[in-house]
Parts: C-alpha cells; sequence; structure tokens
C-alpha cells in the first residue's frame, strides 16, 4: 500500500538539512493540482527529481513545475490525432 509522508515525519530533522525547494508530496501536489498518487509515481519512474527516504518522499518541486511546464506544452499532441477530430 502507499503511503505518504506528512511534514511532522518529514520536519522531525532541522529544518536547514532540507533544501527550499524540497516538498511533500502532498505540498507538491497542492502546488500544481496533481494527485499525490501522480506525484510519487513521476518520482519514482524517475520523470521528477524526488528522493525516497524510508517509505517517504522529497519531492523536488523545481523539477516537477517543469515537467508540468512541459506537459502543458506538449497539450495532447503527444497522444496524436484524436478520435472525434479525425475525418473519413
Amino acid at each position: 500500500m502507499l503511503r505518504f509522508c506528512t511534514e511532522k515525519e518529514v520536519y522531525p530533522m532541522p529544518k536547514w538539512l532540507i533544501p527550499d525547494n524540497v516538498v511533500t508530496p502532498q505540498q507538491a501536489a497542492e502546488a500544481v493540482g496533481y494527485s499525490q498518487q501522480y506525484v510519487c509515481r513521476l518520482a519514482s519512474q524517475g520523470r521528477i527529481a524526488g528522493r525516497k527516504v524510508g517509505s517517504l518522499w522529497l519531492i523536488d518541486l523545481d523539477s516537477l513545475r517543469a515537467h508540468k511546464a512541459q506537459a502543458d506544452a506538449d497539450g495532447t499532441a503527444k497522444f496524436g490525432r484524436r478520435y472525434d477530430d479525425a475525418t473519413d
């Protein structure tokens, strides 16, 4: 079962040890409008920068924002022609 970290679990260590752009999956998801599951999947697939510490993910927010910008720029072009747009 996928487990998400909370701020209390990530930040018992001094905040100065964690870079400013590293956030929890929940914070990352809220920042770009994705679900926590999708953010963790992107990190586990290596599509964004992230590190798993034990069972908890730490996400590089700059990397996620760059991924989102590229996905928005690509739009539906990566899926090819839509069925609705097809002409016979």
